[in-house]
C-alpha cells in the first residue's frame, strides 16, 4: 500500500506544480513584482529537477523512475508551453521542440506492443495456452508489475484481438468451467450498433470541428475517435472468445 501511494507522489507534485506556477504566471500579484518576475527557470526547476529526483527516490525500479520520469517531465514541458507568458520563454523555446520526440517515443511504444501481441500470441497459439498469461508475461517481465505494464498488456490485448480473434478460441483460456456472454441482451450486436455510429459520425465530427474550431482540434479529436473505433472492433471480437472462466 505504502509502495503505491510512493509511486503517485510524482504525479501530484507535477498536478501541484502545475496549479501554484498556473496562477503565479498569469496573474499579477506581489508574488511575480505585477508581472515583472515571470522568470520560466522557476517552473523548470522543480519540473525538469526536482520532479525526475522524486522519482528516482520513490521508485525502487529505477527502469520503471526512468520511464515515468521522462513522461512526467515531457507532460510538465506540455503544461509549461501554456502556462508560461510567450515574452518570458527562452529554454522553453527549445524544448518545446521535444513534442516530436515525445511523438516518436508513442510510436515505438505502439510498435513494442504490436511486435510483443505477434510475438505472444504466436507463442499461444502453437503452446495452446492462456492468450491473457501469454501476452502479460513478456510485458511484466520487462517492465516489472507498474502502471505502465499494465497500459500495455491492455493495449496489447486490445491489438490482439483486433488482429488474431480468429486463431483465438476460448478453451485457451485457464478454467474449469467457460461461459459466454455475447448474446445475453444483445451484447455483441450493441458493439455493432455502436461501431456503425462511430462510422457515420465520424467524418461529419472532424469536418464539423475543421470549419468551426480548427484543424488542429479537429485532427486530434478524430485521432482519438479512431483508436476508440479500434478499441470497440477489437471488444466485439473479443466477446465472443474470451469467456467467463471458473476454476478451482
Amino acid at each position: 500500500m505504502l509502495k503505491s501511494i510512493k509511486s503517485k507522489i510524482p504525479f501530484i507534485f507535477l498536478i501541484s506544480i502545475s496549479l501554484f506556477w498556473g496562477i503565479y504566471y498569469q496573474g499579477k500579484h506581489p508574488l511575480n513584482d505585477f508581472g515583472n518576475a515571470n522568470f520560466e527557470w522557476l517552473y523548470l526547476l522543480d519540473s525538469l529537477i526536482v520532479l525526475p529526483v522524486l522519482c528516482l527516490i520513490l521508485i525502487k525500479s529505477k527502469k520503471e523512475a526512468a520511464l515515468k520520469a521522462l513522461m512526467l517531465c515531457s507532460i510538465a514541458i506540455l503544461v509549461g508551453s501554456y502556462i508560461i507568458p510567450e515574452q518570458n520563454k527562452f529554454l522553453m523555446h527549445y524544448l518545446e521542440q521535444g513534442r516530436y520526440g515525445l511523438l516518436a517515443l508513442i510510436v515505438i511504444l505502439e510498435l513494442s506492443a504490436l511486435i510483443t501481441v505477434y510475438l505472444a500470441i504466436k507463442s499461444a497459439l502453437s503452446q495452446q495456452t492462456d492468450p491473457d498469461i501469454a501476452v502479460e508475461r513478456p510485458i511484466k517481465k520487462l517492465f516489472k508489475q507498474s502502471a505502465i505494464a499494465n497500459f500495455l498488456c491492455f493495449e496489447t490485448r486490445m491489438w490482439a484481438f483486433l488482429f488474431y480473434a480468429k486463431h483465438i478460441k476460448p478453451n485457451y483460456f485457464t478454467g474449469e468451467q467457460h461461459f459466454s456472454y455475447h448474446k445475453k441482451d444483445g451484447s455483441q450486436a450493441n458493439l455493432l450498433g455502436f461501431i456503425f455510429i462511430i462510422l457515420l459520425e465520424l467524418p461529419m465530427m472532424h469536418f464539423f470541428i475543421h470549419f468551426v474550431w480548427s484543424s488542429i482540434a479537429a485532427n486530434i479529436i478524430t485521432g482519438l475517435t479512431v483508436f476508440s473505433l479500434l478499441f470497440f472492433i477489437a471488444e466485439y471480437r473479443a466477446v465472443a472468445k474470451r469467456p467467463v472462466s471458473i476454476s478451482k
